[in-house]
């Protein structure tokens, strides 16, 4: 937050690489490549992370996100975040993104928890997909309204959410937890 007490506006990426982050009311936008590049820690509280055009978020250490909106990013794979590090996502909505092939996508050992995390309204691309050792963890929250739900390769836990209305809810076996 800046002196006058209003959030403050990125229009281009934010990286870290050695060292922690804490960043609140930010907004990232408008970055060629990804928005976020996290190479370290990173704790973000009421953010929004919008409109990149390489993804928004790109993990690969530690990442934290209360309060969050990650919207409108473009991707291959992982277009509002792809995580190869350890990923908590708490009351963070995900929208409009077009994924290719994914929204968020969790590989090469990383883990991802979404606890009171939508994901929805995405046009194209897996809501969630676990490869590669990849382990996700989906606790009270909701995917709802994406080319498709969650593709499991690795390790997908779902508990006490709700994964409805996706072109197709779930391929591979999904642990209920």
């Amino acid at each position: 937050t800046n002196s006058s007490g209003a959030g403050v506006t990125i229009n281009d990426s934010v990286y870290t690489n050695n060292f922690r982050v804490e960043i609140s009311d930010l907004t990232v936008a408008n970055a060629v490549q990804s928005g976020i590049e996290n190479n370290d820690e990173l704790v973000l509280t009421n953010v929004i992370v919008a409109d990149n055009g390489e993804r928004g978020i790109n993990n690969g250490r530690v990442l934290t996100i209360t309060n969050g909106i990650i919207s409108g990013n473009t991707a291959t794979s992982g277009a509002a975040l792809f995580n190869s590090g350890t990923a908590a996502l708490t009351a963070v909505t995900i929208t409009d993104n077009n994924g290719g092939n994914t929204i968020v996508h969790t590989q090469s050992g990383g883990k991802t928890a979404l606890t009171n995390v939508t994901i929805s309204g995405n046009p194209s691309g897996t809501a969630v997909l676990s490869t590669g050792g990849g382990e996700v963890t989906i606790l009270n929250s909701t995917i709802v309204d994406n080319e498709a739900g969650i593709a499991n390769y690795a390790v997908v836990t779902l508990q006490n959410s709700i994964l409805a209305e996706n072109g197709t809810n779930c391929y591979r076996m999904v642990t209920a937890g």
